[in-house]
């Protein structure tokens, strides 16, 4: 029987201009778990996948992802908010 490893992460994105997408990773990263927006954010975060979905976050609002490589999934909003993820690398 094979047992998978998973090693924590924990990641901090500061949300560096209004106007322009970050991604949430510069390499492939695949992963499970929750992204936040932090309840002293002053604007809602857009997150936007690969495929060009929009979603929103509004301060202290979060969403779980799961095996999704994010790299691919990048983010916008009010400039120096915090977005955080805490979750999982298999």
């Amino acid at each position: 029987m094979s047992t998978s490893v998973y090693k924590p992460i924990i990641k901090t994105i500061t949300i560096a201009a209004a106007s322009a997408y970050t991604k949430l990773s510069a390499t492939e990263l695949i992963a499970s778990g929750r992204i936040a927006a932090l309840s002293t954010n002053s604007g809602t975060a857009t997150l936007k996948d690969s495929d060009g979905h929009e979603m929103s976050l509004i301060k202290g609002d979060e969403a779980y992802v799961n095996e999704i490589d994010l790299s691919q999934l990048q983010v916008k909003g009010t400039e120096n908010d915090v977005l955080t993820f805490i979750g999982t690398v298999s």
